[in-house]
Parts: structure tokens; C-alpha cells; sequence
């Protein structure tokens, strides 16, 4: 199951306003999406420590020699990890 930025009661706080997101379409669910990477100013940024720390556990506990952890937005797939290949955006 893909959250999106969207809690448990399918809701997702946008500036002052509550968004039930159970109404919108797949394009405002989207648009929601792409407005939330955007607020985490993701794009564009250093690999972290932190997820190649996730991306080893995942590595390990599924046994898989490859993982990784990416942000997609618009136009373009933002790596933050990349464990077992090499390739870039």
C-alpha cells in the first residue's frame, strides 16, 4: 500500500486545510503527492546515511543483492539510495 503523505483516516493536512482524499481524482491525488515532495525539498539532494541504512535492512531481510530508495516526482526519479548497482537519475 503507497501512502503518498496520506494518514490512516485518509486525510492529508495541505497548509491550514484538511484534505479528505477519498473525493479527489488520481490527478488532485497526484497534484497532492508532488506538492508534498516538494514541501520536503528532496530533489536535488545528497544520498543520506540514514536511507542506505533502510535500504541494507530491506537488502537483508528480503535476501535480495540490489535495493533501493527513490523519490519520483514529475519528470524525474530522485535516488536516495542505491545499494548493489550503479546508475544514475
Amino acid at each position: 500500500m503507497k501512502y503518498y503523505g496520506i494518514t490512516a483516516a485518509n486525510t492529508r493536512r495541505v497548509n491550514s486545510f484538511t484534505i479528505d482524499l477519498h473525493g479527489l481524482t488520481p490527478e488532485d491525488k497526484e497534484y497532492v503527492r508532488l506538492s508534498d515532495l516538494d514541501a520536503y525539498q528532496i530533489f536535488g539532494t545528497d544520498p543520506e546515511p540514514l536511507f542506505d541504512d533502510l535500504a541494507e535492512i530491506v537488502r537483508i531481510r528480503f535476501d535480495t543483492p540490489m535495493a533501493f530508495i527513490s523519490f519520483v516526482g514529475r519528470d524525474t526519479v530522485h535516488f536516495k539510495s542505491k545499494l548493489g548497482f550503479d546508475f544514475s537519475e
